[in-house]
Formats: C-alpha cells, structure tokens, sequence
C-alpha cells in the first residue's frame, strides 16, 4: 500500500495544511488527515451521476458578451 500525502491539501475538519495522506484500502481510494483522524472515500464512477458530467453542456449556447474598456 503507496502512501502518498497531498501537497497544499487541507483537512475540511481541522483545517490542516498538508496533513492529508491517500491510499487504497480493498480497492477503494481513501483520503485520510494525519492529523485529526478524518477518513473520505472517493466515490466510485458508477455513483457520478450522469448529470454532473454533462451539466455544463445543456446550458452550452450562444450568448452575447459586450465587453466595456
């Protein structure tokens, strides 16, 4: 098992600088802060929704920029 720490990677639950080591555990890719403890699982592609992939592409259209020196 790689360990490998994040540079510039903050922890969301104590809020610590470069405390956050990945790795993977039975397959899965976890992301876990040294520091406080906090585990966060990558989710797996089949549970990306659809829509977050092709969101930005509905609203893709023409649009009118006027840009003001």
């Amino acid at each position: 098992m790689a360990r490998r720490f994040i540079a510039g990677a903050v922890c969301p639950e104590c809020q610590q600088m470069d405390k956050i080591v990945t790795y993977k555990k039975d397959g899965e890719d976890v992301a876990e802060c040294v520091s406080c403890g906090y585990l966060s699982l990558r989710p797996k592609e089949d549970e990306v929704r659809a829509e977050n992939k092709t969101s930005y592409a509905k609203d893709a259209g023409v649009g009118v920029v006027k840009i003001v020196p």
